[in-house]
This record gives C-alpha cells, sequence and structure tokens, in this order.
C-alpha cells in the first residue's frame, strides 16, 4: 500500500518540480471519485494538464506547466486570485514532503486502544485534485499533538509545517500592512446586491450603529466625527479586501496589536471631508 502511494506521489512531485510528462501521473489506492469534478474544472478552468491543490476546502492552488494561480472562495464564487510564476514558486516550495506522508497515518487517534483526547488545535486538510479523481490528506494538529510523541507526530509536524508553507502564498503585501498596522480605515459604500451586501443598522436602545459587510459586522464605539480626507493617515481597505476573508481570519489580522478600526464614509455636502466612525470588529 504505501509503496503504491509514493508511486503515485513521486509521479507528482515530478511534475510539478521538473514538469514531467504529465501521462505518467498514476493515482494511489487512497484516491477518489470526485463527484464534484465539472463544478470544479468549470470553476477553475482546469484542463487535462492541471492539478489542483484545496487548502480546507477553500484555499486552491493550480498547478501546470507555465504558472501557479491561487485562489481563495465563499460560497463558491472566486474573491481572491494571484499567480506566481513556476520559479517564484520553486524558491518557496518544495512538494517533496508528500513522498513521506500516507493518508492513513495521519489520522491514527488511539494509543494502545485507547483514544487520544486533545482540546486545543485545528482541523488541517489538504486535498490533490486531478482529473475526476483526488487524494485527501486531513490531519487534526494541536501544538501538543506534535510536540508529544503521539502515533506518526513526526509526520504530523511535516504535514502542518507544509500546509503552512502553502498557505504563504495567499499572504500579500496588504495583509501583512493590515496585521501591522496601528489604525486601520474601511470604506464603507452601500450595496444592496445579493452578493455584496453592505448596509448599517441601529441598536434603537444602545444607539450604536451596525455596520454590515454580508455575514460581517461592526459595532460602533462612539459618535461619529468629520475630518478632512487627507488626515487618513493609517491603512486603506474596502469590501474586496474584507470579502477574502472568513471571520476567524479577519479576527487575527484586525484584532492583532489591538489596532483601532474605523469606517470611512463619504460626505455628501463636501466631497473634501469624510465621516469616520471607530468600530470593533464582532464575529456573527
Amino acid at each position: 500500500m504505501k509503496s503504491i502511494l509514493s508511486f503515485f506521489l513521486a509521479f507528482f512531485c515530478s511534475y510539478v518540480v521538473a514538469q514531467a510528462d504529465i501521462n505518467s501521473f498514476v493515482l494511489s489506492k487512497f484516491e477518489k471519485e470526485n463527484n464534484n469534478w465539472k463544478t470544479i474544472n468549470e470553476l477553475f478552468d482546469l484542463n487535462q494538464s492541471d492539478t489542483l491543490l484545496s487548502l480546507n476546502n477553500y484555499k486552491f492552488i493550480k498547478l501546470n506547466g507555465k504558472s501557479v494561480i491561487v485562489y481563495k472562495t465563499k460560497k463558491n464564487k472566486i474573491v481572491f486570485k494571484k499567480e506566481y510564476n513556476r520559479m517564484q514558486l520553486n524558491m518557496k516550495l518544495n512538494f517533496n514532503f508528500f513522498l513521506n506522508l500516507n493518508p492513513v497515518e495521519l489520522t491514527v487517534n488511539e494509543v494502545d486502544g485507547k483514544k487520544i483526547e486533545v482540546y486545543d488545535g485545528f482541523d488541517y486538510n489538504i486535498k490533490v485534485f486531478y482529473k475526476n479523481k483526488y487524494l485527501e490528506f486531513k490531519n487534526y494538529a494541536p501544538q501538543t499533538y506534535i510536540e508529544n510523541e503521539y502515533p506518526f507526530f513526526e509526520k504530523r509536524k511535516i504535514f502542518l509545517d507544509c500546509y503552512n508553507k502553502l498557505d504563504s502564498l495567499f499572504i500579500d503585501d496588504l495583509f501583512i500592512k493590515v496585521q501591522n498596522a496601528e489604525e486601520v480605515y474601511i470604506k464603507f459604500e452601500k450595496s444592496e446586491n445579493m452578493s455584496k451586501k453592505v448596509f448599517k443598522d441601529k441598536k434603537v436602545i444602545e444607539g450604536k450603529e451596525i455596520f454590515y459587510f454580508n455575514d460581517l459586522k461592526f459595532v460602533s464605539k462612539g459618535d461619529s466625527k468629520k475630518i478632512e480626507s487627507h488626515q487618513i493617515k493609517g491603512i486603506i481597505i474596502d469590501y474586496n479586501f474584507i470579502n477574502q476573508y472568513y471571520p476567524s481570519e479577519l479576527k487575527i489580522v484586525l484584532k492583532n496589536n489591538q489596532k483601532k478600526i474605523y469606517m470611512v464614509e463619504n460626505c455628501k455636502r463636501n466631497k473634501n471631508k469624510v465621516l469616520i466612525t471607530e468600530v470593533k470588529f464582532n464575529i456573527l
């Protein structure tokens, strides 16, 4: 079983790193039928020679002989896209880690017949799609799972390290700037589009304004005030940036360093001024 998996993965890694003949690509007995392959192919415009990786089912990496394209999706729609050339990818990543991983080993959760109970951590999932098949690697990887000698903890560490390297492809310069900024300003422009709901409401009792960005909400911390547009000194982001992320991700980037967050609205009577409102980020 292990030799068959290694056989498949050897071809996969050779293709990614050395652009081997795709016709030699062989799936292992761990493969599964991809019943959703038509939808995936259409969404990412895949051809016969493309391989697709998914991270936790919403981040995707398309690999072919010319480029590497990363995508984020929400509700089966692409909300983020970034392209790398092959040279950039090869400098960042080494796909050989797949050679040392067995999907079965990563899911072992018993020692001497006793189930392992851990309470700190997250589920990590990598899928390799090719044509109408896919291979899945998944692991529950809290830090204690790696530091202590649980079954195949070395393999779990390899898996998590490689997951994090793949995930780093989705971080751009603006993300880092927002994460490190002391003040962040969010452009607020109302929209009633079904796929882009941006509006605000008011709590009658508390008198607080609530700003909604689809499933995300920001609650005012005080009264709004008018300032000159040029007085804004922090990082400015908009709906397109906000919509890339799930609440758990935004919580990290926006709450880091206890930064101040402001909503920015255009003043109807004075184009040189804006209305700013300090808000806090709440997860619905």
